[in-house]
C-alpha cells in the first residue's frame, strides 16, 4: 500500500504543472472509483475530521458542528427525525442531537470514512461524561453502532437515498442538515428537491456549501482553475469519486426560487466565503459584505474569466466570486 500511495503521489507531481493533463489523471482515478463502488468497496481513506485530533479537540469539533445545526434549525433543541448528510467518521453530533430531543437521527453517506474505533469510542465516552448520555448507549461499551436512535445509512448517494425516501416514505424528516457536503454530490439540485419532498411542513433543510476545488489544482494554480476544465471532461472526473461538482451559487438560487414560486418553501441564503478573500467574519447577504472585499473578489474573477470553460462564460462575476454559502429552506 505504501508503494501504491508513493506511485500515486509521483503521478500527481508529474502532472501538477499542466491542469488539463492532471484532469485526465482524475478521469482515470474516477473510473477506478466507479469499479470500486460497483464492487461494494466504499471505504474512503485520506485525512478524516477526527483522525488527527485529540479526544478533547474532537469534542470541541462535535460541539461546533452541533451549534451550526442549531442555528440553522433556529432552535436550542431538536424534535422528530433528523438526517445528517456526510457525517464522516463520527456519530458524535448525532449523539448530542439525540440528547437534545431528536427522536431519531439518520446518518447518510455514500462512503464509509476510515476511522479508529477505539478513538471514536473515547469520543463518545467523553461526550457521555460531559452530558450524561449513558441512557443512549445500547452496548456494554460505547460503539458507533450502539447509540439508541442513531442509524448509519452508508453505501448509497444522498441523491439515491432521498429519491427513494420521497417515493416510499414521504415526509418523515423534521430537519435535514449538512456542512460542506452538497458540493460533493453528483446531482445536488435533484438531491435538494428530494430532501425537501422528504421534509415535513414546517421542517427545515439547511446546508453549508463550498465552491472550491478541494486541492485538485490549488495551491499550484489559482483558486478558479477548476472552472477552466470543459464540462464534457469534468463530469468524468467527478461521477464516482465525490470531487466538487461545480454547481455554483446561481444554480442553488435558481432552484430555490423556483420552489418559492411553486409555493413549496421559503428560504434565506447568505454568503460565507469569497474567492481571494476566504471566510467572512459571519454569514451575510451579498449587499452587507464590506465593499472592499466584494471588489477584491470580483477583480480576481475578472482577471481569470477569459480562461473559463464555456459553461461559465455567462455566469455573473458575483456568483463566481462567492465560494461559500449557507442556506435554510423552510417547507410549507
Amino acid at each position: 500500500m505504501r508503494f501504491v500511495n508513493a506511485l500515486k503521489q509521483r503521478g500527481k507531481d508529474v502532472l501538477e504543472p499542466w491542469p488539463l493533463a492532471k484532469a485526465l489523471g482524475y478521469v482515470a482515478h474516477d473510473a477506478w472509483w466507479g469499479l470500486r463502488l460497483r464492487a461494494g468497496w466504499i471505504e474512503q481513506g485520506g485525512v478524516t475530521v477526527h483522525g488527527t485530533l485529540e479526544v478533547e479537540q474532537s469534542v470541541d469539533v462535535v460541539e461546533l458542528i452541533l451549534d451550526d445545526y442549531r442555528r440553522a434549525a433556529g432552535c436550542e433543541r431538536f424534535t422528530g427525525r433528523v438526517a445528517e448528510i456526510g457525517p464522516g467518521d463520527s456519530a458524535g453530533v448525532a449523539l448530542l442531537m439525540r440528547h437534545l430531543g431528536a427522536a431519531a437521527v439518520d446518518l447518510i453517506d455514500r462512503f464509509h470514512s476510515r476511522r479508529d474505533p477505539e478513538q471514536q469510542a473515547a469520543i463518545y465516552q467523553a461526550l457521555s461524561r460531559k452530558y450524561g448520555l449513558e441512557a443512549l448507549r445500547t452496548k456494554a461499551t460505547w460503539d458507533e453502532d450502539g447509540i439508541d436512535g442513531v442509524e448509519w445509512r452508508v453505501g448509497r448517494s444522498a441523491e439515491a437515498f432521498f429519491a427513494d425516501c420521497a417515493t416510499r416514505r414521504g415526509r418523515i424528516y423534521d430537519l435535514v442538515v449538512s456542512r460542506h457536503v452538497m458540493e460533493h454530490l453528483y446531482d445536488p439540485l435533484t438531491g435538494l428537491r428530494d430532501m425537501l419532498r422528504c421534509t415535513k411542513p414546517g421542517g427545515r433543510v439547511a446546508h453549508q456549501v463550498g465552491f472550491h476545488d478541494h486541492g485538485m489544482f490549488t495551491p499550484r494554480h489559482h483558486a478558479l482553475t477548476f472552472l477552466e476544465i470543459p464540462e464534457v471532461l469534468y463530469r468524468h472526473m467527478t461521477a464516482n469519486s465525490g470531487r466538487p461538482n461545480r454547481v455554483l451559487t446561481h444554480w442553488f438560487r435558481r432552484c430555490l426560487d423556483d420552489l418559492v414560486a411553486a409555493g413549496a418553501i421559503d428560504y434565506t441564503l447568505d454568503v460565507t466565503h469569497l474567492v481571494d478573500v476566504g471566510r467572512l467574519g459571519r454569514a451575510q447577504a451579498w449587499e452587507e459584505i464590506d465593499p472592499a472585499l466584494r471588489e477584491q473578489a470580483l477583480a480576481f474573477v475578472d482577471r481569470h474569466r477569459a480562461a473559463f470553460a464555456p459553461e461559465f462564460a455567462g455566469v455573473p462575476s458575483r456568483d463566481i466570486a462567492i465560494t461559500g454559502i449557507a442556506f435554510v429552506a423552510t417547507v410549507h
